[in-house]
């Protein structure tokens, strides 16, 4: 009967299971995730007087950033030289960056995680906002002409950068570039009343398309995750959806009024948006519904970036990133062993031991809240538990290749 009242409780949480962010600190704005744990950054250092120009470093993690690696490093050497303005690889190997000089900038291409990097394009002066790579031998950069505000956009291939087009009444703020293929692309610009715009081009950039306009509230943020459908929000925290590849679109239900500045779709059904006071929600079902993920932090968050269907990473105004952590699930706990483990004493307030049964070693301890999020973890057998609010929690521990879960009451 015991067994059978906490499957019975078990299958009641299952459905409210949402997810739970971990913070891996203030990793700097310019950072990429490429991967599950694998990333790049940059940084620019200036010199003690203008005349020693600007340094900069590349960086790389495989581990979410708990170790970097310094790849590449260079710069300085003379006035207003250089820095990276913008850095953005297509694949763990591969990847562009833009290095400025006095206002000219010129385009480098790496092939070897970033160690080595080799001219591509021609130099441009003006002013980068944002850069993608879409194959080996292509690239695309948004930006605006200085003084006059024009936007700019540039095709960069190995030897040349072409300009698509100079707008003199539209201009690049916080510069959104996606492109599905080398053919079909998407950009946001704003225009001299602040009202923004989304294009679409399907030639490769050679012509483009309104498709949404927004007056007094902009578009904060675009995803396309194929050629029909795509999803926008808006700093009002309103959400539009198109299933015609723009030429209609319908506004959708907003889970917040708070403003949101990203959004992002891994398919047409599954995705992120972010906002302001650190507000994360995620659909499952094409923005039918949304979820609230806590995020643990109250900054502004500036970009959300699904990798696949389970990883996701987001980026805040003051540089913390986070990642969709660990939740636990009803079916997993169902799957693990509730009698080889012991949590003393229960009820507890400050600290806890874990017993195992002998010759088990504990690896580490997760402990999880009634909605299976991640709320303490550790490597030892005593948890302080002082920081937990008062009710039920479930330990997890992996011992031996085996995981092991039960419960604990905190006081």
């Amino acid at each position: 009967m015991k067994k059978l009242r906490l499957i019975l409780f078990l299958l009641s949480i299952c459905h409210s299971v949402s997810g739970q962010w971990v913070n891996l600190g203030i990793q700097g704005s310019d950072v990429q995730m490429i991967g599950n744990a694998q990333g790049y950054n940059f940084i620019n250092t200036s010199g003690p007087t203008p005349a020693t120009g600007i340094t900069y470093e590349v960086k790389a993690t495989q581990d979410d950033w708990q170790n970097a690696v310094t790849t590449n490093n260079g710069g300085g050497g003379n006035y207003g030289c250089c820095a990276i303005s913008n850095l953005h690889f297509m694949n763990i190997s591969t990847g562009i960056r833009s290095v400025g000089n006095q206002g000219i900038y010129s385009f480098q291409k790496t092939t070897d995680n970033g160690v080595t990097w080799s001219a591509f394009a021609s130099a441009i002066n003006f002013d980068p906002k944002e850069i993608v790579m879409v194959n080996d031998t292509t690239g695309y950069i948004a930006g605006n002409s200085y003084g006059t505000n024009h936007g700019q956009l540039y095709k960069l291939t190995p030897t040349a950068s072409v300009q698509l087009f100079d707008w003199d009444t539209l201009w690049f703020g916080d510069a959104k570039i996606e492109f599905l293929n080398p053919r079909n692309g998407f950009i946001i610009m704003t225009d001299h009343f602040q009202d923004s715009h989304l294009f679409r081009s399907n030639d490769a950039g050679a012509s483009w398309t309104r498709i949404f306009s927004s007056d007094t509230i902009g578009i904060s943020s675009a995803s396309f995750p194929d050629s029909l459908r795509g999803y926008l929000c808006r700093y009002n925290g309103g959400i539009h959806k198109t299933t015609d590849g723009g030429a209609n679109w319908l506004p959708i239900q907003n889970p917040s009024t708070y403003a949101m500045r990203s959004v992002d779709f891994f398919d047409g059904n599954v995705g992120y948006i972010a906002g302001d006071s650190g507000l994360i929600y995620k659909t499952v079902d094409g923005a039918l519904s949304w979820s609230y993920e806590p995020s643990g932090v109250i900054s502004h968050l500036d970009c959300i970036q699904m990798l696949d269907l389970h990883t996701a990473y987001c980026i805040g105004s003051d540089g913390v990133l986070l990642k969709n952590g660990p939740s636990l699930s009803a079916e997993e706990l169902l799957g693990n062993s509730f009698e080889s483990t012991i949590v003393y004493p229960n009820p507890a307030s400050k600290l806890i031991s874990i017993i195992l049964p002998e010759g088990l070693v504990v690896k580490a301890v997760e402990l999880f809240d009634v909605h299976g999020r991640l709320v303490l973890s550790g490597n030892q057998n005593e948890v302080d538990v002082a920081s937990l609010s008062s009710g039920m929690y479930w330990v997890k521990v992996l011992a031996n290749g085996r995981s092991y879960t039960t419960r604990f009451i905190k006081d």
